[in-house]
């Protein structure tokens, strides 16, 4: 697997913490940090509203990465996420900023992981879709993702 695979089946397995239960990892900040919401099912590929099985269903795509040279075989290379969560939520109206704060809790914790040469982790914007699918709710995150590249001798 090449190191942007790793990094994205990495950020799967993290955004399925997202369980309802406690994080208390001692390397990530902010632990113990218990998850407001459960999601069913997260997938590396896009998915459509008229696709949706579960309650809680997240998805994410990496964009194009660019890489910087800095010499003596410095590269580092960064990779945007979209990731989207659909939420089938009645009547509870809250649940799309909980979804959105366990999200924000992986992603920042994410730099700290110290895997794969990962440097940064950030979100860059927040969008939601404000009612407008109701009952369904629709967020969307991206999120900016920093690593160190082996150099290729």
């Amino acid at each position: 697997m090449t190191r942007k695979s790793d990094i994205m089946s990495l950020l799967k397995t993290e955004l399925e913490r997202i369980n309802g239960g406690t994080d208390s990892r001692v390397a990530i900040p902010g632990t113990p940090y218990t998850f407001k919401t459960t999601v069913n099912k997260v997938t590396k590929h896009f998915l459509y509203l008229e696709q949706l099985n579960d309650r809680i269903e997240l998805c994410f795509t990496p964009s194009t990465e660019i890489r910087e040279y800095f010499g003596a075989g410095l590269i580092y290379s960064t990779i945007d996420v979209h990731i989207r969560g659909y939420l089938q939520t009645g009547d509870n109206f809250d649940e799309p900023d909980n979804l959105l704060e366990d999200i924000e809790f992986i992603i920042n914790g994410f730099r700290f992981l110290r895997q794969y040469d990962i440097e940064d982790a950030r979100i860059l914007g927040i969008v939601t879709d404000e009612g407008v699918f109701e009952p369904n709710r629709i967020v969307d995150i991206r999120i900016n993702i920093k690593y160190q590249v082996d150099p290729v001798i």
